[in-house]
């Protein structure tokens, strides 16, 4: 396994022996040790049902580790609520967006803005990463295409102002146009300096957008590394994500 980016920015999340479950007859997390700097972008990979998704789910509140430990910014998380650790900065983009239907998109925006410190993420500053949600602001989330709900999913997201991003399948089932333009905002929001963790199975944009990459196959890293040694070894790297 190769050694996992530390570089110079600083620790944001740590993750060790991180372990889990869903039950108590099976495991789906094994031993799992990994480190997110600030500033930078980490892709999680692996083919479907290796735990990418459990993963976040631990690191989210959305499922109780087992064992191991998982800090942020010195916040403890193992056995934090997920609603508390939203509000230490973790804004997850979940699988499926997840976005209410009923609500409109201005709606659905402002369910989750923080309002207790200075945000740099509001309403206009979400409508100019994405002006088509300015567009359809009055309209109900559910009658947006599936491209317009990631957007608004992102949006969501950013309205949490997080320290950490995490994106689970960023741009699955998109239409290229709209793939683009989830890249391209996610290449924008790394120059802004934010944090961001992503699933994705688009390996040309991730390897152009990530600092570091990590690599799970059946719940284990089965190999890690910095966006030059994901760049030399690809060809290796690849035998984890095929079918």
């Amino acid at each position: 396994m190769s050694p996992a980016t530390t570089g110079r920015h600083g620790l944001l999340l740590d993750v060790e022996h991180l372990c889990a479950g869903y039950d108590d007859s099976s495991q789906v997390l094994f031993d799992l040790c990994f480190s997110i700097h600030a500033h930078q972008v980490t892709t999680l990979l692996g083919r479907n049902g290796m735990g990418k998704t459990s993963t976040i789910r631990c690191l989210t509140g959305l499922l109780q580790a087992r064992s191991g430990k998982i800090v942020f910014q010195g916040h403890h998380l193992e056995r934090t609520p997920a609603h508390v650790i939203a509000r230490h900065g973790l804004g997850l983009v979940p699988e499926g967006r997840q976005i209410f239907p009923r609500l409109t998109v201005e709606e659905n925006l402002m369910v989750a803005a923080r309002t207790d410190f200075s945000n740099h993420w509001t309403l206009e500053s979400t409508y100019a990463l994405f002006p088509r949600l300015r567009e359809r602001r009055h309209q109900g989330g559910g009658t947006l295409s599936g491209g317009e709900q990631q957007m608004l999913a992102i949006g969501r997201a950013l309205m949490t102002n997080p320290k950490l991003l995490i994106l689970d399948e960023a741009t699955e089932g998109l239409a290229p146009l709209i793939r683009q333009q989830i890249w391209d905002a996610l290449a924008l929001l790394k120059r802004q300096g934010l944090s961001i963790l992503i699933v994705d199975k688009n390996l040309d944009a991730l390897e152009s957008l990530a600092d570091q990459h990590l690599v799970l196959e059946k719940g284990r890293m089965v190999w890690s590394g910095d966006a030059a040694a994901f760049k030399l070894h690809r060809h290796d790297v690849q035998r984890y994500l095929g079918v």
